[in-house]
């Protein structure tokens, strides 16, 4: 009964806080899904510079306030349906279940599959749980390195994610992060089934959800539990927001592609490449269009990692440690 209650828990948390924002957006689980994370990230990014101890309680009352003030917003839209409304007319893409469930007994019975989660994505959400916080990431000095030795500045949103599972179920047990890998594999589903359906129509989108849950190279990356399932996940919805935007105006659309970005910038480095290109495309569509720049305006949310990666220049020098800038990697 425990258990159960701290699965609920833990997935509630990964979910219902971006409930409301979402629904603001004529959107529902997936932007929810991706809010809720963004969340965690930023309440471990404002624990870690304003000297916070990381605690469950903490990030509990942090989803919470999220969670309400979309719930609040959302009413103030004129928001009336607020449940979950799910198309089950798959076609075809009803042959993804038996994949599904090979992703559910690999995600339960073989968590974390990558090498390097053992020194450094859940490595770093472990001593996250055991020191209370960030302060130690990136390492600079010796004492950093004696909690984590290698030489990282990778944004911590996949092992602030895993740290929310941990610090609620009150311990490092790798099977708790069965939760949100999985959750990760159902929203890169849900991203190719609505990128399907608004390029091609329903049965693309069908066709789409076929073709995505039966490549098992996919399915494989998101188990590693790195960042791949994040950055594939957020270019989807960046994308998704983009091609949705044409013949609209800065409304939904454009924070839904920001919301893909932030994703993509907060779970690694690299991804600032395939934000500013995707930028690019919305920016050059929206002036070919006649379009107001307040029409990007949901790109600000570009302002959550870009303040992990400030800190980082900060403390060490180089805001994409360990990665080489100006000819200098410090």
């Amino acid at each position: 009964m425990i258990e159960i209650a701290q699965t609920s828990l833990i997935a509630a948390g990964l979910v219902l806080p971006g409930w409301g924002w979402a629904r603001r957006w004529h959107e529902g689980v997936l932007v929810a899904m991706v809010l809720s994370w963004l969340a965690i990230f930023g309440w471990t990014l404002l624990a870690t510079v304003a000297l916070i101890p990381l605690s469950a309680g903490y990030l509990i009352v942090g989803q919470t306030l999220f969670g309400v003030m979309g719930w609040l917003l959302a009413r103030r839209s004129g928001v009336v349906q607020w449940g979950v409304q799910w198309d089950l007319k798959l076609g075809v893409g009803w042959a993804v279940l038996p994949l599904v469930a090979v992703a559910i007994w690999k995600a339960l019975a073989q968590p974390l599959s990558g090498v390097d989660v053992d020194f450094r994505w859940n490595h770093l959400a472990e001593m996250m749980v055991k020191t209370g916080g960030l302060q130690f990431y990136p390492p600079t000095t010796a004492e950093d390195f004696a909690v984590y030795f290698w030489a990282d500045g990778i944004p911590p949103l996949v092992s602030s994610i895993y740290a929310w599972g941990y610090l609620v179920a009150g311990e490092t047990d790798r099977v708790w992060t069965a939760i949100p890998v999985l959750l990760q594999w159902s929203g890169i589903l849900m991203v190719l089934k609505k990128l399907g359906d608004l390029c091609g129509g329903k049965d693309s989108g069908n066709g789409a959800l076929l073709v995505g849950g039966s490549t098992f190279l996919l399915q494989f990356t998101v188990n590693l539990g790195q960042e791949t399932g994040y950055t594939a996940l957020g270019v989807g919805l960046m994308v998704y927001g983009i091609v949705q935007s044409r013949g609209n105006g800065g409304g939904p659309p454009a924070w839904l592609a920001g919301a893909g970005a932030a994703l993509v910038a907060s779970s690694r480095e690299y991804g600032w490449a395939i934000v500013v290109t995707g930028w690019a495309v919305h920016a050059g569509m929206n002036w070919k269009a006649g379009k107001d720049w307040r029409d990007l305006r949901g790109w600000l949310l570009l302002v959550l990692p870009a303040t992990w990666y400030l800190r980082t220049w900060v403390i060490a020098g180089n805001p994409w440690l360990s990665l080489s800038m100006g000819g200098c990697s410090r």
